[in-house]
């Protein structure tokens, strides 16, 4: 719904867009007469009111959303959260090591990668032989 019609209400000539400005869920439009020199702005207040409340509908949804992950963060148990944590660690220790091993060492990918593939099975071989300890 607009405000203004497309000619100036003063002088009746025909009105120019001049800009448009988004805003969340809508578009402003701005337009000058020509003759007047006269900016008028769109009123996109309907338009607001249901972007708004299209705004509303999804932080409902989020924090609805938010709070079933807290309830479900309850019911996990406490050695998954220590083995995901355990996972993204080892990968953020894993890239620094590259990182400083490939900056630092001046090894290139491939020698990284090749002695890499070299201690899998010796960790593998070191880790099974503690897990059958237990």
């Amino acid at each position: 719904m607009s405000v203004w019609t497309d000619e100036c209400p003063y002088c009746r000539t025909a009105l120019e867009i001049i800009c448009v400005k988004f805003k969340l869920g809508c578009a402003v439009s701005i337009a000058c007469c020509p003759n007047c020199g006269i900016a008028f702005a769109d009123n996109a207040r309907a338009v607001q009111s249901r972007s708004h409340d299209r705004v509303k509908k999804f932080a409902r949804v989020i924090l609805g959303w938010w709070e079933g992950a807290r309830r479900m963060e309850d019911a996990i148990n406490s050695r998954l959260k220590y083995t995901i944590a355990f996972v993204i660690a080892a990968v953020i220790v894993a890239a620094l090591l590259r990182h400083t091993v490939h900056v630092y060492g001046g090894f290139t990918r491939e020698e990284i990668r090749t002695g890499a593939l070299i201690a899998l099975p010796v960790v593998l071989v070191f880790f099974l032989g503690r897990w059958r300890r237990r």
